[in-house]
């Protein structure tokens, strides 16, 4: 719950790329009209994957060739 706090007021939206594209993501869902069980579901899973590609983005840095 603490995520939708944060992401459905337009106002509160995390000031980053991912709270960007989770804030679009989630007003583009809600004009589709589908229930928003489904929606917050489709969210969170969106939120998940992004978080977990920046850590391992984070961890594990490609080696620069010289």
């Amino acid at each position: 719950m603490q995520l939708f706090k944060r992401v459905e007021p337009k106002r509160t939206w995390l000031k980053n790329e991912i709270g960007e594209k989770l804030g679009c993501m989630l007003d583009e869902e809600k004009v589709s009209v589908r229930p928003v069980t489904l929606v917050r579901m489709r969210v969170t899973a969106k939120a998940h994957q992004l978080i977990f590609k920046e850590l391992l983005r984070e961890l594990c840095p490609r080696p620069v060739l010289e």
